[in-house]
């Protein structure tokens, strides 16, 4: 026999989730838990803010880390990405302002537990939010950062990067990003 797991509210996720210690997603009525992540993952999550930050237009956007949740109310979700970036002013889910709707970009970093769910579900989910227009992949176990930017068409493209000298165009940001500043001090 199969246990049948209980099904949360929005509501009800919401209640417990800024009620508690620990973080957990919450995927069409059903908590997905989060765990700790990896010296290296935080290293690169660091490494992005950092270098995303400096470079952007004052005021234009805000750059949040992993700590703020995204909900995507076309497919009942609520995700906590590694990195976003949202136009300025942010919008916000309710007037807590602890839930924001409309990034227009989003760094995930790739871990073994994560990387398929990254690369297809979650990908899939964020592609539904209005004006969301880049998503990156960044690898922990080796230097390949994966961009996935919308083209004149509103079709998705593909383009990866992976020589130590790369540079990525990160284009509704106006802002390049290479492969040493992301992977600084980082020994893989």
């Amino acid at each position: 026999m199969s246990a049948v797991l209980e099904k949360l509210t929005v509501s009800e996720y919401l209640e417990k989730e800024r009620n508690s210690e620990l973080r957990a997603e919450y995927i069409q009525g059903e908590e997905r838990k989060l765990t700790g992540a990896s010296y290296i993952h935080n290293s690169i999550v660091t490494n992005l803010l950092f270098s995303i930050k400096k470079k952007l237009i004052s005021g234009k956007f805000k750059i949040l880390s992993s700590d703020m949740k995204v909900w995507i109310p076309s497919r009942e979700v609520f995700y906590y990405p590694d990195v976003l970036v949202l136009p300025n002013p942010p919008m916000f889910h309710d007037e807590l302002k602890d839930i924001v709707t409309n990034p227009v970009c989003i760094f995930e970093v790739l871990s073994e537990s994560t990387r398929n769910f990254d690369k297809g579900e979650k990908f899939d989910t964020y592609r539904s939010i209005p004006n969301f227009q880049e998503y990156y992949l960044v690898e922990q176990s080796k230097k390949l950062i994966t961009q996935y930017i919308t083209n004149a068409k509103g079709n998705w493209e593909l383009i990866e990067y992976k020589n130590p000298e790369s540079v990525v165009n990160l284009p509704c940001l106006g802002i390049n990003l290479s492969l040493s500043e992301v992977y600084d001090g980082i020994e893989i």
